[in-house]
């Protein structure tokens, strides 16, 4: 099911702005016992209190009543009413309504909780979010692979599918396991060329057969060359070209990748010169390409073609508020988890990523047995508590700044808005940081 973002501000006739403002937002993120239900996001701009509890039908409903805004989940384990959200000047919280299975936050029963960005709850079997996010919404995704909660995020999907529409070289960085390939499947869907996608691992190319294997060769031109072959460009003609770790690929070989892109002509090995051709290229790459043209690695002019216009993913740990929807996306049928094991999984930092989670829920499916995915059924990995090993030893100037960050991270409670506020950095600074001294805002909230 696709994510829903439900936009509650009044005022939907607002000047766009430059930077958006920040919103307090609700999210819906995952019904345990029927994730493929997916997410659901709602602005909390012009409301006051959200009353949560079980939905008379089979399907969520949705009501606003003034500056109440009524929320039905069906979900058994949830009462009638079951909690509120309630904006106390500028703080939210969620206080129990008297209901039978309470509030519970990581793991504790609890009448009452104070919200921060980032605070999880979770009531019945259905987890609950609390952030602060751009205002104005999320778009239904109009392709598999660029669906999000995040509104800044989705401005970078609804770029990338203005850009597609066009001949545009496109470039997709993140880490390994964000999606890159996903995102260049998607560019090529949204462009609606004829031709097909293909899709070469620049990095998994043997040097010496390059060449041959990107821009084809003639019959007879090396030994072993007993027929002629078009090559991987050629044979994208039409169509869209990814080529995935294009950091890999070695410097001789960039140059004759530059003049395609130039001038759309492949000279096969041992063949005549200038065979047509008509691909549109996305190019992915989880190094800083810019960085490895100072080192002299990646040519200067190749990458300012291939960086016409860069998609950045951001990684798994930085899309907490996705997670609901990747689950519903990629769990295999008729899975059901635990709370516990969702928690698990919101806590744990995927090192690789998308990918990870992936093959992490259909193994845990599969050790279930058809019954529910529990802690025990989860790799390794996410049954350690990693949070709680201690960083390596520090220098003087980094155990200071770690010490900094503390403190600001008690001072904010673990709002991590705040904290970008008051240092003057962005989100994402912050972000590296907690990750690089392996600090959790959870601990520090109140």
């Amino acid at each position: 099911m696709a994510p829903t973002s439900r936009t509650l501000s009044r005022d939907d006739d607002s000047p766009r702005r430059a930077e958006p403002a920040r919103v307090p937002v609700l999210i819906l993120l995952l019904e345990c016992e029927r994730p493929a239900a997916g997410s659901e996001r709602f602005e909390l701009a012009g409301i006051a209190r959200v009353d949560l509890g079980r939905a008379a039908a089979g399907e969520r409903t949705v009501r606003r009543d003034g500056d109440v805004l009524v929320v039905g989940v069906p979900d058994a384990r949830m009462s009638t009413p079951h909690a509120s959200v309630i904006r106390t000047g500028a703080r939210w919280l969620v206080e129990d309504a008297g209901s039978k299975n309470g509030v519970y936050e990581a793991g504790e029963r609890t009448p009452r909780v104070a919200l921060a960005d980032g605070s999880v709850f979770e009531l019945g079997h259905t987890l609950f979010v609390f952030c602060e996010q751009d205002a104005g919404g999320v778009a239904a995704s109009p392709v598999r692979g660029l669906a999000t909660l995040d509104p800044e995020l989705a401005r970078r999907f609804a770029d990338l599918a203005a850009v597609a529409a066009t001949a545009t070289t496109i470039l997709v960085h993140g880490e390994t396991g964000t999606g890159k390939e996903l995102a260049a499947r998607a560019a090529h869907e949204l462009a609606g060329r004829p031709g097909p996608f293909v899709p070469v691992n620049c990095g998994a190319l043997p040097e010496a057969l390059v060449e041959s294997e990107l821009f084809g060769y003639r019959r007879g031109a090396f030994s072993g060359a007993t027929e002629d072959r078009v090559g991987l460009v050629r044979s994208a003609d039409g169509g869209t070209l990814f080529l995935d770790e294009i950091g890999d690929l070695p410097l001789p070989s960039q140059a004759k990748l530059l003049r395609v892109l130039q001038e759309r002509v492949v000279t096969p090995v041992g063949g005549p010169p200038q065979i047509r051709v008509d691909v549109t290229v996305v190019a992915a790459t989880h190094h800083d390409l810019a960085a490895r043209v100072e080192q002299g690695a990646f040519r200067q002019d190749l990458y300012a073609r291939v960086a016409a216009f860069v998609l950045e993913l951001p990684p798994l740990r930085d899309r907490r508020a996705d997670l609901g929807l990747l689950v519903a996306a990629l769990a295999p049928a008729g899975a059901r988890f635990t709370c516990a094991a969702v928690r698990r999984m919101l806590a744990y930092a995927w090192p690789l990523n998308i990918r990870e989670l992936a093959s992490c829920l259909t193994v845990s499916a599969a050790l279930a047995r058809g019954d529910v995915v529990r802690l025990a059924h989860l790799p390794p990995a996410l049954q350690r508590d990693d949070d709680t090993s201690p960083p390596e030893a520090l220098s003087a100037s980094d155990q200071l700044q770690h010490d900094d960050l503390v403190a600001l991270l008690r001072k904010h409670a673990g709002n991590v808005s705040a904290i970008a506020r008051d240092t003057g950095k962005a989100r994402a600074q912050i972000h590296r940081w907690l990750r690089r001294f392996q600090l959790d805002p959870e601990r520090y909230r109140g």
